[in-house]
């Protein structure tokens, strides 16, 4: 198993170098252990690089950085935060839609899907891409970090204007990679229920993405294009 062959094919040039690296070799082998001891990783495999797939960095306006998939069976679709719409909905993303309500002032559907918002250039993106099956935060050693900091350093440098999204200490600590002159980058609380209500339902990202992206000349995120 080659990482570099599982990526999609317009990000193969960019995290090559990172991928034939020590650490990315590191993260291959650490991968390769962990799918031969047979215990359950998610995402499965096909899916580690969903996020990837239906952005390059010229079409991605908005990052919405994760930490790691969730950990039970169905959950994980390789996108941060989002599940299927027929997966219950865990707490973070519950609160994630009733950020979208509140900054949009109409409900969202029961059909809702967060990962919809790719086709408009939002990247769910986390940090650490495989978790294993009931351990949240397994996998945050193994070496994913290397590779999703270049993926976000690669948006961070193109040209066009980026908004990223940085709920949580984990995705703050991201910041300095992220820093241009053409780039908006907004901090606040995780939507976890431990630390939603600590500011993260008044944060106005949403608007505030929106309001610098038509500044710039880019189109706005409809954020309840999600069905």
């Amino acid at each position: 198993m080659t990482l570099l062959d599982e990526l999609p094919e317009a990000w193969r040039p960019i995290l090559a170098d990172t991928l034939n690296s020590d650490a990315g070799r590191k993260l291959q082998q650490h991968l390769i252990d962990l799918l031969a001891e047979g215990g359950e990783i998610f995402p499965p495999k096909h899916a580690w690089f969903s996020a990837l797939r239906g952005l390059t960095p010229a079409e991605t306006r908005v990052v919405i950085i994760g930490q790691d998939p969730y950990h039970g069976r169905g959950q994980a679709t390789g996108h941060a935060f989002a599940v299927e719409p027929s997966m219950k909905r865990p707490p973070s993303l519950r609160n994630i839609f009733k950020l979208i309500e509140l900054e949009c002032g109409t409900s969202v559907s029961s059909s809702a899907d967060l990962s919809r918002l790719e086709s408009q250039g939002v990247m769910l993106l986390n940090s650490v891409l495989t978790v294993a099956s009931g351990r949240p935060g397994s996998h945050s050693k193994i070496g994913w970090q290397a590779l999703t900091d270049r993926v976000l350093e690669a948006v961070a440098r193109h040209p066009n204007p980026t908004v990223f999204l940085l709920w949580g200490a984990e995705a703050q600590r991201k910041a300095e990679l992220l820093q241009a002159d053409h780039n908006l980058v907004l901090a606040g609380p995780h939507p976890s229920p431990l630390s939603a209500y600590r500011g993260f339902f008044d944060c106005c990202h949403l608007t505030t993405a929106n309001a610098f992206l038509t500044e710039k000349g880019c189109s706005a995120i409809d954020w309840l294009a999600l069905s």
